[in-house]
């Protein structure tokens, strides 16, 4: 047998392997990096969190955004989950229920259901802009109202704020697109007269480089949330005195860690599977070569 002759079963193996490392690996630096994080950003005293909580009420009647705030706990999470899915036309959508768009990008409702139940349970908080709802536990987070009411101000704004509001998610597609390429491609090699051509260039590139092309993807999400915190920083400054101001940014700070973090950590898992998944085709081409 030759080396081209090695059978799908080979492909799809080392391929599977590769995913299974990308998840673990992902997994894995998430427990012991962002959740730490995590817990000390929603470990906020009762006083300080009511705190929060008035200022960011006062700062945004006066502010006369346009956004709604809404409060979530487990007593309205079912109604207000199925009022977001229904809103963001998550249900409706061909393109989101497509099997292959879940194989790559994953189930958008029950990643949806999943973020909606953290925040129910004080553990996260978010702005859709296709809703221009914040969402958020009042009673556990309120001290995040004011860095989701600052996505608001850059998703209903101008500029580079909004377009890395609107932008940030199709560049975040990137990364398991580039995760897809290098897990079920070879690298391409010289051919007769020792060329390879354009495409196979740039496939070379994005595998050679995959975990920085990877983590490059994140790169406007995390901008797009500095941003979202300076905002509202703005936005709570007059209504917090120094103690509280300079406990927000410090939370605020933390909370922006988690999404460098979280770039780092695609880069690093995306580079580790396919590692795993190039050493397991080689190691099966030489196996074949041998054999035959």
């Amino acid at each position: 047998m030759s080396e081209n002759q090695t059978n799908t079963a080979d492909y799809l193996v080392s391929a599977g392997l590769g995913y299974g490392t990308y998840k673990g690996t992902r997994q894995v630096l998430q427990k012991n990096i962002n959740q730490k994080l995590i817990k000390q950003i929603t470990n906020v005293p009762q006083r300080l969190n009511d705190t929060f909580w008035n200022s960011a009420t006062d700062a945004y009647r006066q502010s006369r955004l346009s956004a709604n705030i809404v409060h979530l706990d487990k007593n309205n999470l079912n109604d207000v989950t199925r009022n977001v899915i229904d809103g963001c036309g998550f249900s409706r959508n061909k393109i989101y229920n497509n099997w292959l768009y879940k194989l790559i990008f994953g189930d958008v409702k029950q990643k949806m259901r999943g973020s909606l139940n953290a925040i129910s349970n004080g553990r996260n908080a978010c702005y859709i802009p296709k809703l221009n709802k914040v969402i958020v536990n009042r009673d556990k987070m309120a001290f995040s109202v004011f860095h989701e009411l600052g996505h608001s101000m850059n998703a209903n704004g101008a500029g580079i704020a909004k377009w890395l509001n609107k932008s940030r998610g199709y560049f975040a597609l990137g990364a398991p697109l580039i995760l897809a390429l290098s897990l079920l491609t070879n690298k391409s090699k010289e051919n007769e007269d020792g060329k390879i051509g354009v495409f196979g260039k740039i496939k070379n590139f994005i595998k050679n480089n995959c975990g920085i092309l990877a983590a490059a993807c994140m790169l406007p999400t995390v901008a797009e949330e500095g941003l979202a915190s300076i905002k509202g920083a703005k936005l709570a400054k007059p209504h917090l005195d120094k103690t509280a101001f300079k406990t927000l940014n410090g939370l605020n700070a933390k909370a922006w860690c988690t999404y460098l973090a979280a770039a780092a950590i695609t880069g690093i898992a995306v580079k580790a599977a396919v590692v795993v998944r190039d050493t397991l085709m080689e190691k099966s081409k030489n196996s074949v070569k041998h054999s035959a």
